[in-house]
């Protein structure tokens, strides 16, 4: 896909999103409201897994569908801790510490936005479940980085690494 095709999709995408929370405001409005919201959610999903970069297709069409199946019957959290380790497999090293700090930020904000008076226990719930799944994922990215650093140990105390001496390439 190309590179311009890929950020026109986005920024449609971003526009109807814009537009969804807009047209959401009013009752006359919201189902409009709501058909933009999904449509730039397809759109962002569709052009994101297009990407050459996406290789474990598998894990997101478990994750959408589990989305989907388990939201009637199974656990929030499970499920969220279960989307987050999948998140995971493709989190970049540079993203993991900043996930790390989220994980630890996440219930002092909870515990802050419990003091709202009317809706403060839905907050400190959503700030404790968001916190579920950035663990999961920051867990996924911290083990997968550890299982690289291992193997490139063991493959240095082995010497299966490059050929020694440097060889010119032309």
């Amino acid at each position: 896909m190309s590179h311009a095709i890929v950020q026109l999709s986005y920024l449609v995408a971003t526009v109807l999103f814009i537009f969804a929370l807009h047209w959401m405001n009013a009752p006359v409005t919201a189902r409009k409201g709501v058909f933009a919201g999904v449509a730039a959610m397809v759109i962002a999903v569709l052009v994101t897994w297009g990407q050459p970069e996406v290789v474990h297709h598998g894990w997101i069409v478990i994750a959408i569908v589990a989305g989907f199946v388990a939201l009637g019957g199974m656990n929030v959290a499970l499920l969220l801790v279960v989307l987050g380790l999948i998140s995971g497999l493709s989190m970049p090293r540079d993203r993991l510490v900043l996930a790390l700090a989220a994980v630890l930020a996440l219930p002092l904000i909870g515990t802050a936005l419990g003091n709202i008076p009317a809706i403060g226990q839905q907050l400190g719930a959503v700030m404790a479940n968001l916190q579920l799944g950035v663990a999961g994922a920051a867990a996924t990215a911290l083990a997968i980085m550890l299982y690289e650093l291992t193997m490139e140990g063991v493959t240095g105390m082995m010497g299966s690494g490059s050929a020694s001496g440097s060889r010119a390439t032309a």
